[in-house]
Parts: structure tokens; sequence; C-alpha cells
């Protein structure tokens, strides 16, 4: 039943952020489930991020680019020692056509990082 109900939702999310009009310059779109997979690193050097969707709130400037705020839940890895552990950030993300840019900022322990990220839209 629950497969059901989680399949049944994303399909309906799905068909209600496809049947938005597209010829305006700009729009807000709101979407709440995106098929992405970002890719980065955070400015210390030892940590990889792996972030497979978005939760996100686009403005649309032209018929290809999209920018606005965006949660990052990430997947944090230290490729030297093995470490693993989740992380949601918050930044902004940017889409030109199907490749993605985005800017992360989160907080491990009282530190607070910064990444760049690179990714592309299913």
């Amino acid at each position: 039943m629950k497969l059901f109900f989680l399949i049944s939702t994303f399909l309906v999310l799905t068909l209600i952020t496809k049947a938005t009009p597209s010829d305006s310059t700009f729009k807000i779109t709101p979407k709440l489930l995106t098929r992405s997979l970002l890719i980065g690193s955070d400015f210390h050097g030892d940590h990889l991020l792996i972030v497979l969707s978005t939760p996100q709130m686009q403005f649309k400037l032209s018929k290809s680019f999209q920018v606005g705020p965006a949660f990052f839940p990430a997947f944090w890895w230290n490729y030297k020692t093995g470490e693993t552990e989740t992380k949601m950030g918050v930044g902004v993300r940017a889409d030109y056509k199907r490749l993605i840019t985005g800017f992360n900022s989160f907080r491990a322990g009282k530190i607070w990082y910064g990444s760049l990220m690179i990714g592309f839209k299913f």
C-alpha cells in the first residue's frame, strides 16, 4: 500500500510540474520532486558530496535558464578515511537546459562548510 501511495504521489507531482505553461519569460515554478544528480566537493577538500534530488523553487529567466534557492540533502563521504554521513544543506541552484550548478552550505559539528556542485537533470 505504501509503494502504491508513493508511486501515485510521484506521478501526480510529475504531471503538475509538466502541466505549467512555458511561454512566460519570468515565472516562479515550484518543483517538489526533481530527478537530478549533483556531485561536488567541499572547499576543505576531503569530502565528496552526492545529491540525488533537491526540493526547490525556481525562477524561470528564459526558456532554458532557471535559478533559485534549493535544499540539498546530501550523502557526505570522506574518501580518505571512508567515513560517511548525511547532511542537509541550503544554497542556490542554477539550471541551464539539463545541466545544473549549485552552491551549498551546511554545518558539520561547529564548522560550516561550503561546496560547489555540478550535475545533470534527468
